[in-house]
């Protein structure tokens, strides 16, 4: 049976063995796209495909089955080989009640797929990317706030000597801009925030953030994972690269190695939620997914 966390584990924990963080936006131009849908994929398949796209060199965001390749005229050049995608399967069961009756359990298991970048294939007819939306005539600090302004009850900002998340005041502390070298790197750091924010009780309320003293050391690595996340992808939506690799992120890669090798299931735990927090964000709602169970480990 092939196991699923532990591969796609594998492959983020060897590239951060490396030095690189996987999630500083590995994607260019447009989010990796389903060739047949149009639509961007979500959560921990934008970050797979997007690091392997970047390791090999793909321009195009577009990815597909054998099958689907097939059902366009297409066919996967020798020697090529598939990335893999999940995606979460509803089931359901009737379970007896103690007193008698019957109740329908619902949940969701992970089932995964072979897919190949368009330019793995030849006779598919060609399709041009459509690169993210972004408004030329707005200025980077307006496209950049453009992108949360959708985010309900958003938390206070203050300037401060330090970024940081306060939950008991709910309160994004950050030093004034013109103290950070890049306006990238100012709204990055406010974005990786802003996700923390996204826990607090009034919204999200994620563990991880409404549990104190682990969140209020910044240690605690599968928060950071959900932070780190969803900020590389609110950059991308602004149109945006995330800084390279700092002294503060690097310092991280330890524990986020020991964060997933001790747990085979938590990156791809903190990348759902971390697409739930950008859904909030980018939506101005609590999206249905918040309220998914966890999926089960099986391929």
């Amino acid at each position: 049976m092939v196991d699923v966390y532990q591969i796609i584990t594998d492959r983020i924990c060897q590239l951060l063995e490396r030095g690189v963080v996987p999630w500083r936006r590995p994607w260019s131009g447009s989010f990796p796209t389903n060739y047949d849908s149009g639509k961007e994929y979500q959560g921990i398949n934008t970050l797979m495909l997007g690091a392997v796209a970047q390791a090999q060199g793909y321009k195009s965001p577009y990815w597909l089955t054998f099958r689907q390749a097939q059902k366009h005229g297409g066919i996967i050049k020798a020697g090529e080989h598939g990335s893999i995608i999940v995606w979460n399967e509803v089931y359901a069961r009737e379970e007896k009640k103690a007193d008698g009756s019957t109740t329908i359990k619902r949940g969701f298991y992970m089932k995964y797929f072979t897919v190949f970048n368009s330019e793995q294939c030849q006779g598919l007819p060609q399709k041009i990317p459509q690169t993210c939306q972004i408004d030329m005539n707005k200025g980077t600090i307006e496209m950049c706030e453009a992108v949360i302004l959708n985010m309900p009850t958003p938390p206070k900002f203050t300037v401060g000597q330090v970024a940081a998340y306060r939950p008991s005041l709910d309160v994004i502390e950050l030093p004034a801009m013109e103290y950070f070298d890049l306006i990238e790197d100012y709204y990055s750091t406010k974005y990786h925030e802003l996700i923390h924010s996204t826990g607090h009780t009034s919204r999200l309320n994620r563990v991880g953030v409404v549990d104190g003293p682990r969140f209020a050391s910044h240690t605690y690595s599968f928060e950071e994972l959900i932070a780190e996340m969803g900020s590389a992808y609110l950059a991308a939506k602004a149109g945006i690269d995330c800084p390279a690799v700092t002294e503060n992120s690097a310092a991280y890669i330890g524990s986020w190695l020991k964060t997933l090798k001790g747990d085979k299931t938590a990156l791809l735990r903190a990348a759902g939620k971390s697409t739930v927090a950008v859904e909030y964000i980018l939506s101005g709602r609590i999206p249905a997914s918040a309220f998914q169970a966890a999926p089960r480990a099986t391929a």
